[in-house]
């Protein structure tokens, strides 16, 4: 919630305007808002609560800027000495004062004043944490936040943070369907607004911008202060920033609490890399998938003809390989309805494997199919089966990423994949790029793949944080950011066929089958294992997790 009257979303559009410094109480503070945006709540608390902690026995202040209501300031006031509120909305601070009696807490000061003189009523105070939290900072417009950052290095202490934050672009397509939508009191009808450049622009009024990681790193550096993490978050991102040249003199070799903020994995890192390491999941896929104990358990587990989720949502529940196959049924029958396979058709596997779902493609309509796949072992089964079953005329094995592929231009009639698009990471809009291009006009995308939910509840956070570690990831996809990336790279989404509840059932029966088995392998491989599948079925179970058949295709 902005703390200056002059706000980029006070744009004139039509004769209609929106004001956040006219924003009332209860059109910010609803149900669904705290119900979206909760889990980042909570995690802005945690970071005051590390930080405050490193600074024992110091007379440490906290400062918000743009406090709204001071849901962040009150629970943030047993941590601190000293803590500020300031917001240029007075009934938000009335609420927040009423709020702060109610909680008793003693040490909270609410001030109704414009952010970019805030020095003139914080007596030149000095505090050692200052947060800008929500998307405030990103609201402001360019002169606001210069003035903003220009107070903040003056009431920062020298060994101070900045934490600012920003809502993350990747989830803007899902808070339009699971937010903006819901609540009309705040942002009115979403009816002829639009979507474009990760910013929101509706017909009342108002026009909220979403961040990528990337930019918020930018905006703030652009602002002379200096950039020592982004962490991804939920739908949101953090910026911790410093006063320029802190962390040249101040730097810690093990990156403690007082020199970095920790992740979103528990983890500390210097910037938004998805491992403590900085591997990236692409570089790491084929590498986990062509070892040895990897190698071994699908094999052993999954029989070594698919390796993706089994579908048991049928009568009578069936056993783990007829549930993959049933899996591979449905696709082909999802790819076949949109581009009527044949002889003479062609089609593209993203993520082939052992190369199971390309055969069974083959097999049933005599369509020419190319495995694309980065692991050397899988490809390497996949080329012994394929001969045996004397199938190389129609099956064609590329040792390459999907994400750029040695296909021609326009050469395909369709495009699948299986639990595979996870793990391009951030380079998921590379993927839908690629496809446009190997696509034939008309041609058909149809793809399995886990995804994390649009709407992220807070109790489930730690689970699905526990499923991002093992993956190497700092998020995955959604049902409707995929609809914008599609858009952007020229495609159509048609459909998509919820199945989410099988990715608990499959991997319980995974993990079920492992340890039946587990002298087959190591104790420590057992125990590693297990714990992994507990997480997917935690996060499925916790509805933090979708799964399902999604149809998009490229125009004529």
């Amino acid at each position: 919630m902005p703390a200056t009257k002059a706000v980029c979303e006070e744009e004139q559009l039509g004769k209609k305007q929106f004001s956040w410094s006219a924003c009332s109480v209860g059109a910010w503070r609803n149900e669904q808002t705290m119900k979206t945006f909760s889990a980042l709540d909570s995690k802005q608390a945690e970071l005051v609560k590390e930080y405050a902690a490193a600074w024992s026995g110091r007379d440490v202040g906290l400062l918000d800027i743009a406090c709204g209501t001071g849901e962040h300031v009150i629970r943030c006031a047993p941590f601190v000495k000293r803590c500020w509120g300031v917001d240029n909305n007075a009934s938000f601070i009335q609420h927040a004062q009423q709020e702060a009696v109610k909680a008793g807490v003693k040490n909270v000061y609410l001030i109704h004043h414009d952010a970019t003189v805030m020095q003139d009523v914080t007596a030149q105070q000095k505090f050692e944490i200052i947060t800008c939290l929500g998307n405030s900072f990103g609201i402001f417009p360019m002169q606001v936040r210069e003035a903003v950052s220009k107070q903040v290095l003056n009431l920062m202490t020298d060994d101070g943070v900045f934490i600012v934050g920003f809502w993350h672009a990747a989830h803007l397509p899902g808070a339009v369907e699971t937010f903006y939508k819901n609540v009309p009191q705040l942002c009115g009808s979403l009816e002829g607004s639009r979507l474009e450049n990760n910013t929101l622009v509706t017909c009342t009024g108002y026009t909220t911008h979403w961040w990528t990681p990337e930019e918020a790193r930018t905006c703030m550096e652009n602002y002379g202060l200096e950039v020592q993490q982004v962490m991804e978050y939920a739908n949101g991102l953090f910026v911790f920033c410093r006063k320029p040249g802190y962390m040249k003199s101040h730097a810690a070799a093990n990156g403690t609490a007082n020199g970095m903020a920790a992740t979103a994995n528990g983890k500390h890192g210097g910037s938004y890399a998805y491992t403590s390491n900085g591997d990236g999941p692409e570089d790491a896929v084929g590498a986990y998938y062509s070892s040895e104990d990897a190698f071994k358990f699908y094999k052993a587990l999954w029989g070594s003809v698919h390796i993706h989720i089994g579908s048991y949502d049928i009568e009578p529940t069936p056993c783990l390989e007829d549930a993959c196959h049933t899996t591979v049924e449905r696709l082909l029958a999802h790819v076949n309805r949109a581009v009527q396979l044949g002889p003479g058709k062609v089609v593209a596997d993203l993520g082939a494997a052992y190369g199971g779902t390309a055969r069974f493609f083959a097999r049933s309509h005599g369509c020419r199919v190319h495995c694309i796949e980065i692991s050397e072992k899988e490809n390497e089964d996949n080329a012994r089966v394929t001969e045996e079953e004397k199938m190389q005329d129609l099956i064609a094995i590329h040792p390459e990423s999907f994400c750029e592929t040695s296909l021609p231009n326009a050469s395909v009639d369709a495009v699948y994949s299986i639990d595979s698009l996870l793990h391009a990471g951030p380079k998921r809009g590379d993927v839908f790029a690629e496809v446009a291009r190997i696509l034939k006009p008309g041609g058909a995308f149809v793809y399995a793949d886990i995804m994390q939910a649009d709407l992220l509840p807070e109790e489930g956070m730690p689970l699905l944080t526990r499923v991002l570690e093992r993956l190497k990831l700092i998020r995955l996809g959604t049902v409707a950011s995929d609809k914008v990336l599609a858009s952007q790279h020229g495609l159509v989404s048609e459909a998509f066929h919820d199945h989410s509840p099988n990715v608990a059932a499959h991997y319980g029966t995974i993990r079920q089958r492992l340890l039946e088995r587990r002298s087959q392998f190591s104790d420590a491989f057992v125990e590693r294992m297990s714990a992994g599948l507990e997480a997917w079925v935690a996060a499925s179970k916790g509805g933090m997790l979708v799964w399902g058949f999604t149809v998009m295709r490229k125009p004529l």
